[in-house]
């Protein structure tokens, strides 16, 4: 997420990470950690590469995380896709998205931090 924010930053010239609430992308990492071992399965090699969007085989390497998950760009439209297995995708959408441990972390992201977006943006919404 860090590098995301980064590429506004260079794009866009605004301060992405002050829109981030306290511990965000611990709470971001925390999940993802807890949720790989159950996913590991579905990660493919470069050599599998096959972009979600135009279907082109060749890509470059935009992004590395842990275990040889990573984001490629493809060569043919641009678009950034996972080195993820999107056979199963349903079961997959459900096993990250519908379980407690999503819960929990939603409730924490959007309703704890409520008082925390309401102050720091709350003014200058208003305005």
């Amino acid at each position: 997420m860090k590098i995301i924010d980064d590429l506004c930053l260079k794009f866009f010239d605004i301060d992405a990470r002050r829109l981030r609430p306290k511990n965000f992308y611990k709470g971001v990492e925390d999940y993802r950690n807890k949720i790989l071992p159950k996913h590991r399965h579905l990660i493919k090699k470069q050599d599998d590469y096959t972009c979600t969007l135009c279907k082109g085989v060749k890509g470059s390497l935009f992004l590395e995380w842990v275990e040889g998950y990573q984001l490629y760009k493809c060569n043919l439209c641009e678009a950034i896709s996972p080195n993820i297995d999107m056979s199963a995708k349903q079961s997959y959408i459900e096993s990250v998205y519908e379980n407690d441990d999503y819960r929990k972390k939603f409730m924490r992201e959007t309703h704890d931090q409520f008082a925390y977006r309401k102050k720091q943006y709350g003014v200058e919404r208003y305005q």
